[in-house]
């Protein structure tokens, strides 16, 4: 059996706080690297999901590398819409690439025909590459691509970028 003697409830707490910390990297670092399906059970926006893991346990993802737009801006509902119509309530792969300041998890989630959702979106219209935060050369040409043909959001003849809605 395992004994601990904690000194003071400093240390107590630091302990426990240790104890949390460690099961939730440990817990991010597994869906990172496993082969499991999750399951999609909640569509935020255009570019963040809820995932939910077969020990029931809720992941809140950020789509890396691309930004959708927001609900409250022009074409918000229909990027969100389209994103639900594609893996909503279907199981994916998660492919974990970080974390953000909002303590989201990020990362490419793929369905299981290997389709790159991140990918689909943009390629679509439905998203920007988010080019703060990604250099890929593949999302570069599916916006331009899409762009060119004047898919989803490239339909507005001036539409105005997710980072530039937020600081209005």
């Amino acid at each position: 059996m395992l004994h601990f003697k904690l000194i003071n409830s400093k240390s107590a707490l630091f302990f426990v706080s240790v104890m949390i910390l460690l099961s939730s990297v440990t817990q991010s670092w597994f869906y990172t690297q496993s082969n499991e399906f999750l399951r999609v059970i909640g569509i935020k926006d255009g570019d963040t999901v809820v995932l939910l893991t077969n020990k029931k346990e809720e992941i809140t993802l950020r789509l890396s590398e691309i930004d959708a737009p927001e609900r409250k801006q022009a074409f918000g509902t229909v990027s969100r819409t389209y994103l639900s119509n594609l893996i909503f309530g279907k199981e994916v792969k998660l492919q974990k690439s970080g974390t953000d300041r909002y303590g989201r998890t990020l990362g490419f989630i793929f369905t299981r025909n290997g389709t790159n959702v991140n990918l689909e979106m943009v390629k679509n219209g439905m998203a920007w590459q988010y080019e703060k935060y990604s250099k890929s050369p593949v999302l570069r040409r599916a916006q331009i691509e899409a762009k060119a043909q004047k898919l989803g959001l490239w339909r507005d003849p001036f539409p105005t970028p997710p980072w530039e809605f937020r600081r209005r």
